[in-house]
């Protein structure tokens, strides 16, 4: 197992309870919420320290949110989710999300991961493996 300094922060960007809120994806909030879980779980025996940030655009701070997150730290990756990614009606957040990730992080290595199952290994591949 990794030393606590010796691991590897990632902010990973996703969306939890929007799933629910906005309605329409083929899986619920909790079954997203128990994957990260996993993931986070796994992450634990790995080099890699996982914080999960939720991307919701019904919550009026969140993009201001996020900027303090980037700046509370020195971020060695941040992943997005592919539920941002391809949900057309986040287009304009995605596109905030990685600009604001490029302002505020150097050096940035943007990690994209397709579902919550795969953070690691985005993660991976990456910051390297483990």
């Amino acid at each position: 197992m990794a030393t606590p300094s010796s691991r590897k922060n990632v902010l990973v960007l996703g969306i939890v309870k929007y799933v629910d809120e906005k309605g329409g994806f083929p899986i619920s909030a909790a079954q997203i919420q128990a994957v990260l879980d996993t993931e986070i779980s796994k992450a634990a025996s790995s080099p890699y320290n996982l914080e999960i940030f939720e991307i919701n655009p019904n919550i009026p701070s969140n993009m201001a949110d996020l900027r303090v997150k980037l700046r509370s730290k020195n971020w060695d990756g941040i992943a997005i989710g592919g539920g941002v990614r391809f949900a057309e009606d986040l287009t304009a957040t995605f596109e905030n999300a990685v600009n604001m990730a490029i302002e505020e992080v150097r050096p940035l290595k943007m990690i994209f991961n397709s579902k919550p199952n795969n953070i690691l290994e985005g993660v991976a591949r990456v910051l390297g493996q483990f």
